[in-house]
């Protein structure tokens, strides 16, 4: 008959998940693209697009696999988002740890910069030496569904993460 009291809201599990989902997506929409000192000679950084434009005119499964993916990120560690001209990195304070660069139909595209490759695993697509560089190989994932974001892709995630610190 009478709303539930405050208290007990954050103690349903369902009610905790549903209320760390609102507040990432707080997180996501205060997220600004980086914005860059300029002398009076340069010119504005153009085609930098927000997190609005890359998610615009997308699927529904596509967005909520993005959003799913950044949610579990955040779950794991502290990341922020930075879009750019064709895609949106994944960063610490001090780097850029992965980058989302296709949202497609029904996926999202991802790939994980490391300076060696990992090639015993289930979960990347494809590893890639960066041509002219021996030092960084991208591991590219694709997913799909949220079951594809497993504990392997999970210690992968975390790993890039520490390496970026």
């Amino acid at each position: 008959m009478y709303p539930a009291p405050v208290s007990n809201l954050f103690t349903h599990k369902d009610n905790r998940e549903k209320i760390r989902l609102v507040f990432t997506i707080f997180r996501l929409i205060q997220i600004k693209p980086l914005t860059i000192n300029m002398t009076q000679n340069q010119r504005p950084v153009t085609g930098v697009k927000t997190l609005e434009e890359f998610l615009a005119g997308k699927s529904v499964h596509t967005v909520e696999l993005f959003h799913y993916f950044v949610q579990q990120y955040l779950l794991l560690c502290p990341i922020a988002l930075r879009p750019a001209k064709t895609m949106i990195g994944i960063a610490t304070p001090r780097k850029r740890i992965a980058y989302i660069t296709q949202l497609g139909r029904n996926f999202i595209h991802v790939y994980f910069p490391f300076a060696q490759p990992y090639p015993d695993n289930l979960c990347f697509q494809k590893i890639a030496q960066v041509p002219g560089d021996d030092k960084q190989f991208n591991h590219h994932l694709r997913l799909y569904d949220k079951e594809d974001l497993n504990e392997e892709v999970r210690e992968f995630m975390l790993l890039a993460y520490q390496l970026g610190c």
